[in-house]
């Protein structure tokens, strides 16, 4: 409950006469919580560390007035005027600030946290919150022309709002509402995106790139000359009537898809194309790949599942000859399931591929074997056969003259 005298004072008195009493009793707290300032004219107070939670301040006015280290926990605050006040260290949570000027306010929010803090319509244009911790804000319909927003915004509505041009990379965006925002040429690189809800953002020329976006609605946004490498995404990820004429798989435009430049993606064939992609397994062949075993292995598979749910979707190689082979399968069957029976069948069929190469290995033993005996029994034939010749012809043996 607020200090009755200091309101009065405050009130009655104005801000001049205010301020001077502030000079005076500078070790005085100040309590104004749950006061009704409402439309009052606050400009150039010093209300540095003053208690105004639960305070009506509506359509205050608070031009150069200084609220240093002030607690506006749960204030009210629509349509207040705080334009080049000083703001650092304020706690805020829960506070409404909807449609409030903050032009050239002078805000230090180091780990400041808005917790559930209403900020819809306000202009933070210019406003520096790198560094603040946004949690369940509505910022929906807000001016952040020139605001710097790096910072922790999980859970923030920032639907509607114009953020074309800025640098969010690395935000923690989890939960948050971005519905109908303009991200045309933001940087949301290696941003966390999970769950959050893009239906209709306009996100042409983004940087998507390492961007976590499991369980993401992107249900009607565009993402036209996005750059989506590496970014990760699951079955959850909505990607539904995305309007998408081109993406590129790497930065500074690299890898355009479709790969013909003359060509843009027909109505629906990103979603086709990247949905699609989402039910599949990878098989990791580290030592190299046989390919007769693969295939005969990916034939059962075939048979199992139906040849129409499993295929190859794609073959990378990776260095030391390692081989990532990628396969589609039914979004409802069991990954981890599928890449065992995978794996089993591929090493049986090794072994059986192997014994049919020593079983020839020992059978061309064999035939070889045979052969060499052969030629040696022919040999030996040939042999008896000269011994014989040579045992039917008559010797003559000549005695030398003697001397």
């Amino acid at each position: 409950m607020a200090n009755q005298e200091q309101l009065r004072t405050l009130k009655k008195e104005g801000v001049e006469v205010w301020n001077l009493w502030r000079e005076d009793n500078p070790d005085v707290k100040i309590d104004l919580s749950d006061a009704d300032l409402s439309g009052g004219n606050l400009s150039g107070s010093n209300l540095r560390r003053a208690n105004l939670s639960g305070s009506n301040l509506s359509n205050a006015c608070f031009i150069r007035a200084n609220l240093s280290g002030a607690n506006l926990k749960g204030a009210g605050l629509v349509q207040a005027d705080f334009r080049n006040a000083y703001l650092d260290s304020c706690r805020l949570e829960d506070t409404k600030l909807s449609r409030a000027d903050f032009r050239g306010a002078y805000f230090y929010f180091t780990g400041t946290y808005f917790s559930g803090t209403k900020l819809s319509g306000a202009n933070l244009s210019g406003t520096d919150l790198s560094e603040a911790k946004f949690i369940g804000v509505n910022l929906s319909g807000a001016n952040l022309s020139g605001a710097n927003l790096p910072g922790y915004l999980s859970g923030v509505n920032l639907s509607g709002v114009n953020l074309s041009g800025k640098n969010l990379s690395g935000a923690n965006l989890s939960g948050a509402n971005l519905s109908g925002t303009d991200l045309s040429g933001t940087d949301l690189s290696g941003t966390d995106l999970t769950g959050a809800d893009l239906k209709g953002a306009y996100l042409r020329g983004a940087n998507l790139s390492r961007v976590r976006a499991l369980r993401t609605n992107f249900d009607g946004a565009t993402l036209t000359g996005a750059c989506i490498q590496d970014w990760n995404i699951n079955s959850e990820t909505n990607l539904e009537n995305v309007i998408c004429d081109y993406v590129y798989l790497r930065q500074d435009q690299q890898e355009r898809r479709p790969h013909d430049l003359n060509r843009n993606f027909e109505p629906g064939e990103f979603t086709k194309l990247f949905q699609k992609a989402l039910e599949t397994v990878d098989l990791v062949f580290l030592d190299g790949i046989d390919w007769k075993a693969f295939l005969l292995s990916l034939k059962e598979l075939q048979n199992e599942y139906g040849q129409e749910n499993v295929d190859v979707q794609g073959i990378e190689k990776r260095p030391g000859g390692t081989f990532v082979v990628r396969i589609d399968v039914p979004p409802e069957v069991n990954k981890a399931e599928i890449e065992s029976k995978a794996k089993q069948s591929y090493e049986t069929q090794l072994k059986i591929i192997e014994a049919e190469h020593r079983a020839e290995l020992r059978s061309l033993e064999a035939h070889y074997q045979d052969k060499i005996i052969k030629l040696h029994e022919k040999q030996g034939s040939d042999m008896m056969e000269i011994a014989k010749l040579l045992a039917s012809r008559p010797y003559y043996i000549s005695k030398k003259q003697e001397v």
